[in-house]
């Protein structure tokens, strides 16, 4: 006799990718700009109950060497400015911090990209992230690189964000620190040093002249 089949029925996530409606979040207008808001928003609440919530997940072997290795590779593959080099020595300097004692090691998603955000085109909520195949084990905010997929559009040479995205990312961060409660300034500073990380993670191997566009619009942020 066969043993017993587990079957596992997972919903879909309702409202369509953001890919589909980011043309229209993004055009002018307070109404859109609201829903912007709203998605940010949601992200920082997303990321927030990473923190709250910490799994017991021990960290990867080796991961800070890796790291540091990664930064290597950029640096010597793509023809940074000072600035960038200047970006990537600061990230270098930092990454000891994500590895100390206490700090939180989660899993994230590691390809928040337009095509795995579903949102709800009438009100701007996050209603599913999606395909979590490539899930990775790392230091907290590592994946919050990927608030910049709401914030903008990449193309080969450039990348455009929405003329309000500063104010976007500062409600961003006032509801992530609200979500989380007070901490210490060295856990915020690891929180920068992983979300730099992260751009460098996302887009230091794309092809040369887009990761230099993207990076040059979003590390200095």
């Amino acid at each position: 006799m066969p043993g017993d089949v587990h079957v596992y029925v997972l919903g879909l996530a309702p409202g369509p990718a953001y890919c589909r409606v980011r043309r229209q979040f993004l055009a002018p207008g307070v109404g859109m700009e609201q829903r912007l808001y709203r998605i940010v928003e949601d992200f920082a609440r997303f990321f927030a109950s990473a923190w709250n919530n910490r799994p017991a997940v021990e960290q990867p072997p080796g991961l800070l060497e890796e790291y540091y290795e990664f930064l290597d590779q950029v640096s010597q593959r793509l023809p940074l400015s000072e600035r960038l080099l200047a970006k990537v020595d600061e990230v270098r300097q930092g990454l000891p911090l994500l590895f100390r004692p206490g700090y939180p090691v989660v899993v994230q998603h590691d390809d928040l990209l337009e095509n795995n955000i579903h949102v709800d085109e009438a009100t701007g909520r996050v209603t599913g992230i999606v395909d979590w195949a490539d899930a990775i084990i790392a230091p907290f905010g590592v994946s919050i690189a990927g608030l910049e997929t709401v914030l903008g559009v990449q193309t080969l040479t450039s990348w455009h964000l929405h003329a309000s995205h500063y104010s976007i990312r500062q409600r961003f961060w006032e509801t992530f620190y609200g979500e989380i409660g007070d901490i210490s300034e060295e856990d915020r500073r690891s929180i920068e040093v992983a979300r730099l990380f992260g751009l460098f993670w996302t887009h230091g191997f794309d092809e040369k002249v887009r990761a230099i566009a993207a990076l040059e619009a979003l590390c200095p942020l």
